[in-house]
């Protein structure tokens, strides 16, 4: 809501991020910015009462000229919502089984390209159909 958006924004200027800067993809961002926002969402987030938004994660890079990462926890969330996205045909009753096992195929099939791919593109592709179909 508008209320959220505000507050985000007013957040992002108290940490001194440029909304420019704030509104690029992670890996586009400065790095000075990236390197910046855990120590700064820690510092400033209970002023807008934000806890525990950060926690300790393995990374995998995906791009060593953008310097691009991703968390492992990151991963489990993103792998997890995609196994999800099968579970709305299987929890409908009026579908035929085959189609269920082929969403349920489908999803752990995205799942697994997800964990195995070295393209960050290719995982950003699965990610959106995961989303798509939630």
């Amino acid at each position: 809501n508008q209320r959220g958006r505000e507050n985000l924004r007013s957040w992002l200027c108290r940490m001194g991020f440029p909304l420019a800067q704030c509104r690029q993809l992670y890996e586009y961002m400065k790095p000075e910015i990236r390197e910046g926002l855990h120590e700064k969402m820690v510092l400033f987030g209970s002023e807008y009462g934000l806890m525990n938004l950060t926690y300790p994660s393995l990374r995998r890079v995906t791009s060593y000229e953008l310097g691009a990462t991703v968390s492992a926890a990151d991963m489990v969330f993103a792998i997890d919502a995609q196994l999800e996205a099968s579970s709305g045909a299987s929890g409908q009753t009026d579908q035929p089984e085959e189609e269920v096992r082929s969403a349920i195929n489908d999803s752990f099939s995205n799942a697994l390209r997800m964990l195995t791919s070295s393209s960050a593109k290719a995982r950003e592709e699965v990610q959106q159909r995961g989303i798509e179909r939630s």
